[in-house]
């Protein structure tokens, strides 16, 4: 059996660790430890062959199908980076997964974990929060019982959108200290759902959806929940007026909700409701602090409103090697005519997916319109993994001009339901589809022909 076909249901066991494919979840001696659904890839398949050597050329086939286009061995060894650091590396053992030089890696079968009497594992775990909360700024300290709720949640919330790893941690320890903890459950039901946004699988909407119901059940509904509640509403069920209803209640609860703020801007954008959309978009410039994600996803409303000029100063952060930021800048710069800019941006944002140089080079020779159409060019062929992402791939293809390979890649789309398929009407590269009687389809199946 091939390892993609496992992960529906397969749990691997190794010492304390425990792997379970269908929730990807991990968890170490019982204690949940935070992975990307890459690295939970990554570490099933050494799992999968415990004690004995996996060599580099299988661990890349394994998380990249296909993608010979893109320089693999350096995103490998940047995974194996991060999952060493995700686990740790205890002293006096081999690193997991250990490199067996000329070979490849091996994960060897870890002791079982000493177990700490209870009280001492609480006790270690207020003395790290308590480490981590004297070192961080005020807004970013992790929650504790002796704070209201609602001063808990809020500081979760601000953790979150700084550092998912220290929010994550917070939440374990809170977690671990009173399971019924509101903000904890919260904060787990949103994290689950951004999960999902990046990795739409039907697992993860599964896992967002069931811990977002047990977290509604313990809490009582909160109205914390409302803007997870709305994101899902949105974007898997294709429902607007009950996202906008979710959002709108979270911000009756709390007015600065940049979440609720920024959900109910694509919520107006998506309904063509531009001036309600701008307004939600200035009041996020004004009174939020923009995160490099938060700060691209207003930089694609601005571009969704008809405003390159402020996208671009928006998404022009130096030294970011955020790929949305650089996805957005070098798209609000070429809308503005200014290929010169554009190619740069573009060559940025091949470089930090670590294109072939040759490609990349393509890029930044010859005329700025002759390299950004090499980039978009090199976009079609290499970026996305053969399966999935398909209402990005149309995009692409339309943007590219390959207007039977866009429409065909939203009629997978709506088989996929795909989540982005909400932004359809607001997409600008798809103007050239909007008279074709498939496009026509694709838009009711998602209810955007409504009203």
């Amino acid at each position: 059996m091939k390892d993609a076909e496992r992960d529906a249901d397969e749990t691997l066991r190794s010492g304390p660790y425990e792997l379970v494919m269908s929730e990807r979840r991990l968890t170490c001696d019982g204690r949940p430890i935070e992975l990307s659904a890459q690295l939970l890839r990554l570490l099933a398949v050494l799992m999968r062959r415990e004690g004995r050597v996996v060599a580099r050329q299988n661990l890349k086939d394994a998380l990249w199908p296909g993608l010979d286009r893109i320089d693999t061995e350096r995103r490998l060894n940047t995974a194996m980076r991060g999952l060493r650091k995700a686990l740790g590396e205890d002293a006096g053992r081999p690193p997991r997964p250990e490199t067996v030089r000329g070979r490849g890696y091996r994960w060897n079968p870890p002791a079982p974990a000493r177990r700490i009497p209870a009280p001492r594992r609480w006790a270690a775990a207020a003395c790290l929060m308590a480490v981590a909360a004297s070192s961080a700024p005020q807004h970013l300290r992790p929650a504790f019982d002796t704070a209201p709720v609602d001063g808990d949640f809020l500081r979760a919330r601000a953790a979150a959108d700084a550092d998912p790893a220290q929010a994550a941690a917070a939440r374990d320890a809170l977690l671990g200290r009173s399971p019924a903890h509101a903000p904890a459950l919260i904060l787990r039901a949103e994290l689950a759902v951004r999960a999902w946004r990046e990795a739409p699988t039907a697992a993860n909407l599964n896992a967002a959806r069931r811990l977002l119901a047990v977290a509604r059940a313990a809490t009582g509904d909160h109205p914390g929940l409302e803007a997870p509640a709305g994101e899902l509403a949105m974007f898997a069920d294709w429902d607007l007026s009950e996202a906008e209803r979710r959002y709108a209640r979270a911000l009756a609860h709390d007015s600065t909700s940049a979440e609720a703020h920024r959900g109910l801007a694509w919520v107006y954008v998506n309904s063509g409701r531009f001036s309600e959309a701008r307004r939600e978009v200035d009041l996020l410039l004004a009174e939020t602090p923009l995160t490099p994600a938060l700060r691209a996803d207003v930089g694609w409303l601005l571009l969704r409103l008809g405003r390159p000029d402020e996208a671009a100063t928006l998404c022009e952060v130096a030294n970011s090697d955020h790929l949305n930021l650089l996805a957005c800048r070098h798209t609000a710069r070429a809308r503005l005519g200014d290929m010169s800019s554009a190619r740069l941006a573009a060559a940025e944002f091949m470089a930090a997916l670590d294109a072939p140089r040759d490609a990349v080079a393509a890029v930044r020779t010859g005329s700025p319109e002759d390299g950004y159409r090499s980039f978009l060019t090199w976009r079609t062929r290499g970026f996305f993994p053969a399966d999935g992402h398909w209402f990005h791939k149309a995009q692409l293809y339309a943007e590219a001009g390959r207007v039977d390979d866009a429409l065909a890649s939203l009629e997978r789309a709506v088989e996929a339901r795909d989540p982005d398929l909400i932004k359809l009407a607001s997409t600008r590269e798809f103007a050239a589809l909007r008279n074709d009687p498939r496009f026509a389809a694709v838009k009711s199946a998602v209810g955007l022909d409504r009203g």
